[in-house]
């Protein structure tokens, strides 16, 4: 989770489960929208002007891309991250380790990409479009490209949506849902 901390500056915080206990993650000032790695070894998250990633042993932060003010990402099985760098943006795709990073889907007048999240196969991944006339979908995506798939949701479901053991959980209305989805099918 991004936390205050006691000198009231935004950190990462990270729970134990099991004993309940919390620690603060001390390289992670100013941290936003953090996700997990597939082995919840490392979190990427974002900081202003970077998408960056903290090994939670060690601490060691990385910087993985330029990210001006960033709207999410997901971390696959493969080493890669899907992200959306900025919050007027298309997505952008980079490797966990960093280096050359690959535009996705481009910027659009026509509306913005946020909060993506790979569903099991580490190719597909849902994420949500907020349109310039300020209507939303969710939407599946390939990193392989092609046409997407526009999935039945109300205009207020945006993004933050999660895929797990056949269901799709996310927010409508201030209420989590969750949904029966086929990820084979994408519907």
């Amino acid at each position: 989770a991004s936390v205050l901390d006691s000198a009231g500056t935004r950190r990462l915080s990270v729970r134990d489960l099991e004993s309940g206990g919390a620690r603060l993650l001390e390289n992670t000032r100013d941290a936003r929208y953090p996700f997990w790695s597939p082995d919840a070894k490392s979190l990427g998250f974002f900081v202003p002007g970077k998408l960056q990633r903290v090994d939670l042993e060690g601490n060691a932060v990385t910087t993985l891309a330029p990210a001006g003010d960033g709207r999410g990402g997901s971390w696959n099985t493969r080493g890669q991250i899907v992200f959306a760098p900025t919050s007027r943006s298309g997505l952008h795709l980079v490797s966990a380790s960093g280096g050359e990073v690959r535009v996705l889907l481009a910027d659009s007048l026509g509306g913005n990409y946020r909060f993506p999240h790979f569903l099991p196969d580490g190719r597909h991944f849902a994420v949500g479009l907020l349109s310039a006339s300020s209507t939303s979908a969710l939407e599946i995506h390939s990193l392989d490209g092609g046409e997407p798939r526009k999935l039945p949701l109300a205009e207020t479901v945006v993004g933050n949506v999660y895929y797990q053991s056949g269901h799709l959980y996310y927010c409508e209305d201030q209420v989590l849902r969750a949904r029966p989805f086929d990820p084979g099918r994408a519907e």
